[in-house]
């Protein structure tokens, strides 16, 4: 499938029904739940990097390293938020999902759907973004029960930031042209006519100043 069928393909809602069952379908929950929020957090970094200026270097100092500003998730939802390309609702579901992500990264015997703060944590995610309720033919598509719940979120946050990733072009952040201070030659200023004292003529004897003070009387 050619590079530019599949962006667009990207930006449906579709591609990620497709995709997210095809993929997972054979994972326990825990690769499941692992690799849709690294799906999200990789979506979300294509989209602040194609908003922020581009970088000439294959590396980017903002992205990439375990000590870079906007290295882990938790630093990308924050900084698309303050930036205004997500909003506040969408910051707080994704960092619902990176909560469950990372439950399931560390916990490895203790964490499921079912049960614990993964299910806590879940359901919240459902009442927050109310994506399950309001879109019962995109819940259809997959598997009854918790584990489809999640995917039916995360399918649409794929769909709608892929669409983001299509028009942020239009906002991009465009690399700011060199300050006028580098090219500023100072001349300091010669005081006018109006400010200097009168010079004397030739006629008019100048003034001379006592080195002896006065007597007093």
């Amino acid at each position: 499938m050619p590079d530019n069928e599949k962006k667009i393909k990207k930006s449906l809602p579709e591609y990620w029904a497709d995709f997210l069952l095809e993929e997972f379908s054979k994972e326990t929950d825990r690769a499941a739940m692992i690799l849709t929020a690294s799906l999200i957090e990789n979506t979300l970094t294509t989209l602040l990097k194609n908003y922020l200026v581009q970088v000439s270097t294959k590396d980017d100092e903002l992205f990439d390293g375990p000590t870079a500003p906007l290295s882990n998730f938790n630093s990308k939802v924050q900084f698309a938020h303050r930036l205004g390309l997500i909003s506040q609702k969408l910051a707080h579901d994704l960092h619902i999902i990176r909560k469950i992500r990372n439950d399931f990264a560390h916990n490895v015997y203790g964490s499921n759907l079912e049960s614990g703060v993964v299910k806590d944590l879940l359901t919240t995610l459902i009442y927050s973004s109310d994506i399950v309720r309001n879109l019962q033919e995109a819940r259809s598509i997959y598997p009854e029960g918790a584990r489809g719940d999640f995917l039916t979120i995360a399918s649409i946050m794929l769909f709608y930031l892929n669409q983001e990733i299509e028009k942020i072009s239009k906002k991009q952040v465009k690399p700011m042209p060199i300050e006028w201070i580098y090219s500023w030659v100072y001349k300091k200023k010669k005081p006018s006519a109006a400010t200097q004292p009168p010079q004397p003529t030739k006629d008019e004897p100048t003034e001379t100043r006592s080195e002896t003070p006065p007597k007093s009387p």
